[in-house]
């Protein structure tokens, strides 16, 4: 916040200048215009041009392929590009672009949302980002990401009780799909990073929440590939026809049960920011490794064929990861909650 003192000029007109970095920031230039909204509160507030009138800025980068000597390298400069938020990616050759890179580029650009080619030529692709950043709030994603991750679990488990393996296709391919929003959040939280009006649009409160909404798509991503390697687990029993008893299948639907529940609480009490569900998630969180080792001697008293024994145990390992990467979304919950003054606590600024 900067104090500024007004200015008379002429009979009866007060002027006051505008912040050297706030003008710099904006591009605003001698003799062009600014709006001046009038608050309820009395204040002021000022925007470059004309309100609602948004720069339409587009950024593009160009990859050099012959300088990369793997076909993996241009997809991961591809994705690094897609994620800092370059609207045209261009990907060049001096001579002739290798079939092996072409491959790759269009596997990557079907892992990717709201990108295409638009043109095309031996020596140079052209990507072209479609999608407007604004109209995709981040809370939004989260709750996609959350409703295909629950649609695994069930069929994973679904699929591991009844003996169904031909459930597990789709779970892969939903996997993807978390895979795909991930990414797109990641472009999403890197562009909102410097431009406040997309912050604003997408809801992010606070600059400094990006970093913890990373992190919540991070661990939600991971969940996904644990369930995904759950199911590769169930896959893997099949050729030893394994018929689970009775009472272990039990014990681990009562275990994912549990986990389920707190994957649920997590989201719950992300969405309302509610450090009481919070706290209980937690706290239930805490108690997975008890549970845990209990499954492991049901495992080991049922099952005497050590390839069964790993698989279950595998399956058991990615199932008891989620409560864990669910512990750090409600960590998060509770340190945005003690950024001001709730029922549970005061928040109050000292001048010393």
């Amino acid at each position: 916040m900067e104090v500024r003192k007004t200015q008379k000029l002429g009979r009866s007109t007060l002027v006051v200048s505008l912040p050297k970095s706030w003008v710099e920031e904006t591009g605003l230039k001698p003799g062009e215009i600014v709006t001046i909204e009038r608050r309820e509160d009395g204040s002021l507030k000022i925007y470059p041009g004309f309100k609602n009138q948004r720069k339409n800025k587009v950024t593009k980068c160009t990859i050099f392929s012959d300088s990369c000597k793997k076909p993996k390298l241009v997809t991961r400069l591809l994705t690094g590009c897609y994620v800092t938020g370059h609207d045209t990616i261009s990907i060049v050759s001096k001579h002739k672009l290798k079939q092996e890179y072409l491959k790759e580029i269009q596997k990557l650009i079907n892992r990717l949302s709201g990108i295409g080619v638009i043109e095309q030529t031996p020596k140079k692709v052209v990507i072209q980002c479609f999608v407007d950043p604004s109209k995709f709030p981040i809370y939004g994603l989260f709750k996609r990401m959350h409703s295909i991750i629950s649609v695994m679990f069930e069929k994973v488990m679904t699929a591991f009780s009844e003996s169904k393996p031909d459930l597990l296709d789709e779970v892969f391919h939903l996997e993807d799909e978390v895979d795909r929003i991930y990414w797109f959040v990641v472009r999403q939280l890197i562009i909102s990073l410097h431009n406040k009006e997309i912050r604003k649009e997408v809801g992010i409160e606070s600059i400094d929440h990006i970093i913890g909404n990373r992190t919540i798509a991070k661990n939600l991503e991971l969940i996904a590939d644990n369930i995904e390697k759950m199911a590769k687990a169930i896959l893997s029993l099949e050729p030893l026809k394994c018929s689970c008893n009775k009472e272990l299948i039990k014990e681990l639907l009562n275990f994912s049960g549990f986990v389920g529940k707190v994957l649920d609480k997590t989201m719950e009490a992300l969405y309302k920011m509610d450090i009481y569900l919070a706290s209980e998630a937690i706290e239930e969180a805490d108690l997975i490794k008890s549970l845990s080792s209990k499954v492991s001697e049901e495992i080991i008293k049922n099952e005497k064929k050590t390839k069964v024994v790993a698989n279950l145990e595998n399956f058991k390992s990615n199932l008891e990861q989620i409560p864990y990467l669910c512990k750090v979304i409600v960590e998060i919950v509770i340190n945005r909650v003690l950024e001001k003054s709730s029922d549970v606590c005061k928040i109050e600024t000292i001048t010393k």
